[in-house]
């Protein structure tokens, strides 16, 4: 981690753990963490929103006026509201994805639960969604939180990925794997030359 990475980590660490104090005391965290959610949500969706938090050319009354109005749009928690104030203010709103990062893992940390980042080829069902975390739960020994998206890549099959540990039971991985262990086979039936 380089030392400016290390940095932004911290801060928003500061800012998740702030905003869950904040909305705890208020007995308002459920709401605030679908509002975060779903903020998070539209930040992937949206390269205009993603441009209006990045660009240096909208000042912070612009960026204020823009996403709190977005904001009550969407029917945020006003704690959620002002969180995304204080972050236009003090210029924070392009660390808005780290900070949802931190704010999940730790709400998880308090929570006893572990993220397990989950590919799939394809969108999951909730039946599905639902085996995979009792099926991890039950190996793991932690409660589990699911952070789905969809890489059309793995051809089929999913990477799940908890922690440090990877389980590749993707199409795309078996045929890598298959491929490696042809290639090898192959490399050691070639014959050796002979010297002369």
């Amino acid at each position: 981690m380089t030392k400016s990475s290390s940095a932004a980590h911290v801060i928003a660490n500061r800012y998740a753990t702030a905003l869950i104090e904040t909305a705890e005391t208020a007995k308002a965290l459920d709401s605030v963490e679908k509002d975060m959610a779903q903020l998070a949500s539209m930040l992937a969706q949206s390269t205009d929103l993603t441009s209006l938090i990045a660009s240096p050319l909208y000042n912070r009354e612009q960026q204020t006026l823009a996403l709190q109005s977005l904001a009550k749009t969407a029917g945020f928690h006003q704690i959620t509201i002002n969180f995304i104030g204080v972050l236009a203010h003090n210029r924070r709103l392009s660390a808005l994805a780290v900070i949802f990062k931190a704010f999940t893992a730790e709400l998880s940390k308090r929570r006893g639960e572990v993220r397990a980042q989950v590919a799939s080829a394809f969108p999951l069902t909730p039946e599905q969604e639902r085996m995979l975390q009792d099926s991890l739960k039950k190996s793991l020994g932690f409660n589990v939180q699911l952070d789905l998206s969809v890489d059309r890549s793995l051809l089929g099959g999913m990477v799940v990925t908890v922690g440090s540990r990877m389980i590749d039971d993707s199409v795309k991985g078996k045929l890598e794997r298959l491929k490696h262990i042809m290639q090898t086979q192959s490399n050691q039936n070639a014959p050796t030359k002979e010297a002369v």
